[in-house]
């Protein structure tokens, strides 16, 4: 199972304190949460760093969690950790605070998976609620607030360059605003955010309330033992995506991970290459024969 998880206010996006990450359960109830972070805080495109356990599992940054289960396939499962562990050991992956950040990378996870999903806002999704909202999200309106939120952060703000150590790592990193003109171009001043991943967990969640509520109801006319038992199996499914994790399964560091559950999904070369924690994760192969250990 994967789990979307994020943190964000309810009422509008906030610049700091948001983030999205994953968590990867195995058949046994482990937990490999896993998101991508920034160096520093910046608007210059800089290097990113995947952290395999994601320091807001264990903080708040002000917002409320919402978290959706999606079930998965044991091939996309095995196909996305490979994914995350080959990024992870690479010296080229970006972060961007608008377009290359901790939502894009999930929303890339889940595209790998097959699941089409976009959680792009506007830069006006950081205004207050208070404020006449459907005048400023016009397409005039959002034009020229974007406009203008990209010439500051151009001008004072470093969006127009790439961090210089990154740049000599990897040269064919590029700046979000890489010439004037883009300044004026609204697909710029659009961001991928945590808070419009959360509006659609919500909907998500709404939509699967909905849907068992219609099943139940279903139930109670006269249905063939066929159609009874696809409604339960649906109804089984349904409560499956929608139940938190028992509070006895704990996080646990990923050198405690055991990797048999993934088959033939070949790890070892990858993972031997890794510093500490990683290189020192216990390995099976696909029939349960204790592997010789990378540490």
């Amino acid at each position: 199972m994967v789990t979307l998880k994020s943190e964000a206010m309810d009422k509008r996006a906030r610049i700091r304190g948001d983030h999205s990450w994953l968590q990867l359960r195995t058949p046994t109830g482990e937990i490999l949460s896993i998101g991508l972070y920034r160096k520093k805080f910046a608007f210059e495109t800089q290097e990113g760093t995947i952290h395999l356990v994601d320091p807001s599992e264990f903080y708040r940054a002000g917002g409320t969690w919402e978290e959706t289960h999606l079930p998965v396939t044991p091939e996309q499962w095995g196909k996305t950790l490979v994914d995350i562990l080959t990024l992870a050991k690479s010296d080229s992956l970006s972060f961007e605070q608008f377009q290359a950040n901790c939502t894009t990378f999930v929303q890339d996870r889940l595209e790998a998976m097959g699941r089409t999903v976009d959680f792009r806002s506007h830069v006006v999704s950081f205004i207050p609620y208070s404020l006449p909202r459907k005048a400023l999200s016009s397409p005039a309106a959002e034009l020229v607030i974007g406009s203008i939120v990209n010439l500051g952060l151009y001008l004072f703000k470093g969006a127009g360059r790439v961090d210089r150590t990154f740049k000599k790592n990897c040269p064919d990193a590029a700046a979000r605003l890489q010439k004037f003109s883009d300044i004026f171009q609204r697909e710029k001043a659009q961001l991928h955010g945590p808070h419009k991943l959360r509006l659609i967990q919500l909907q998500l969640k709404a939509d699967r309330k909905k849907e068992k509520e219609r099943l139940i109801a279903k139930l109670e006319t006269q249905l063939t033992q066929e159609e009874h038992g696809e409604i339960i199996l649906i109804l089984e499914n349904l409560r499956a995506a929608e139940t938190p994790l028992e509070e006895e399964t704990q996080l646990k560091s990923f050198d405690e991970k055991r990797l048999d559950f993934c088959e033939g999904v070949a790890l070892p070369e990858l993972l031997a290459t890794f510093p500490g924690n990683i290189r020192a994760a216990r390995l099976y192969e696909p029939n349960d024969q204790k592997a010789e250990e990378t540490s």
